[in-house]
């Protein structure tokens, strides 16, 4: 069964770019984790055969023909690297090609598939285990800290904003926080991950929920839960007037609502009336505005 990266990666792997720019800025993510570029020389090493063959179809596809050299045993790993070359003729346009890809200047399009080639080639993405508070962990490993450094001006290019940090002889870029993850996922298409995070996330919102209601009823409800009740308890005295019956319909619909739903934070109840939370905010202000000049007049 694969886990959650394999799952990312294998959705990566399933496309190739359709535009020549795209294409090249894959091929330098990736040969800045995995490989080496120099005007008489082109290598791509990989113990994974999908990244192999993958590889070999994007510099098939810009006319650069790859050669397969064959496979070398890593002890330390267990597992056979593969490894790919180009001629000296293919290398010098491919190296051309390579140095035309600048970090500071790619297209949005390249700069996503910039992300992605680097998620193939040195990244890893983890979710909370059952039961834990955080674990959200998105990191791309680098060799050495330009090629971090690079990467963190293209993540910046796309509002994603990074730490980094040396393990070892290597260098880490990552992101933790869930919203970041689950944008970065977004940003380069990983629909079935992100489906399977829209899960996680939902599930955790539900059980934070449970958690909410059952502090309420044992008496450690917070702020918003206490104000939520007052909110409930002043409607409650208005709708026993007439004139509830003259409310407007959007704040009608929100008394019922909080009548409904007295345990929900005003943010759930957006969420379920369809409006934004600031709307929301603004609509409760009028309606509790009502409910005081109502009491204070009867």
């Amino acid at each position: 069964m694969l886990n959650f990266s394999q799952g990312i990666k294998r959705e990566i792997l399933s496309a190739i770019p359709e535009n020549d720019c795209c294409k090249r800025s894959l091929i330098r993510a990736l040969l800045d984790i995995c490989g080496s570029a120099a005007p008489s020389c082109m290598e791509f090493t990989s113990e994974n055969e999908r990244l192999t063959e993958y590889f070999f179809s994007l510099a098939e596809s810009l006319d650069l023909q790859p050669v397969l050299d064959g496979a070398v045993y890593d002890a330390r790993n267990g597992k056979d690297r593969l490894s790919l070359s180009l001629s000296r003729e293919c290398a010098a346009r491919a190296y051309r090609l390579y140095c035309e890809v600048r970090p500071d200047e790619l297209k949005p399009c390249c700069a996503i598939a910039f992300v992605r080639g680097t998620f193939l080639g040195g990244g890893s993405c983890s979710l909370p285990r059952a039961g834990a508070k955080s674990g959200y962990h998105l990191e791309f490993v680098f060799p050495d800290q330009e090629r971090a450094e690079n990467f963190c001006i293209v993540l910046e290019s796309m509002l994603f904003y990074t730490k980094t940090i040396k393990r070892g002889d290597k260098f880490v870029v990552y992101l933790k926080s869930k919203e970041a993850v689950y944008d970065l996922l977004s940003a380069i298409g990983a629909k079935s991950s992100l489906k399977e995070l829209e899960k996680i996330l939902i599930a955790r919102e539900e059980n934070n929920f449970i958690n909410r209601v059952e502090n309420c009823m044992a008496g450690n409800a917070d702020k918003s839960m206490t104000a939520s009740a007052e909110q409930a308890h002043m409607i409650q005295k208005l709708k026993n007037c007439a004139a509830f019956s003259d409310l407007p319909e959007a704040l009608k619909e929100l008394a019922e609502e909080r009548l409904n739903s007295p345990t929900l934070s005003l943010r759930e109840l957006a969420v379920k009336l369809g409006v934004s939370k600031s709307c929301l905010n603004h609509r409760m202000r009028k309606l509790m505005e009502i409910c005081r000049r109502t009491e204070e007049g009867s």
